[in-house]
């Protein structure tokens, strides 16, 4: 599934919520990236370099490029440890100005 780069923060929600197992793939101008999700969890995350948080806070400040979701199951090493509320509460604050206040 390809997506629109402005859903991709609505959608990473939604397969948060549905407890989905998959391997959200970027491409992006310059480099590429993936955020592993694993039964609602974002379990890794790596883009340009970064890994974790900052990588999520990479991507999300993106506003062009292409994405894709293929579903996976296999294990990964956990580089992201926030649970899935307060990653999204996080994440907001970090891509929302207004929200940062």
């Amino acid at each position: 599934m390809r997506m629109r780069f402005k859903r991709v923060r609505r959608d990473l929600t939604r397969l948060l919520i549905d407890r989905r197992n998959v391997t959200l793939r970027v491409a992006l101008p310059g480099d590429e990236g993936k955020v592993e999700v694993r039964n609602g969890e974002v379990q890794a995350a790596e883009y340009g370099g970064h890994t974790g948080f900052n990588a999520l806070v990479r991507v999300g400040r993106q506003t062009t490029g292409i994405f894709w979701l293929s579903e996976n199951s296999a294990p990964v090493d956990r580089t992201v440890g926030e649970r899935p509320d307060r990653l999204l509460s996080l994440l907001a604050r970090c891509l929302d100005p207004v929200a940062s206040r």
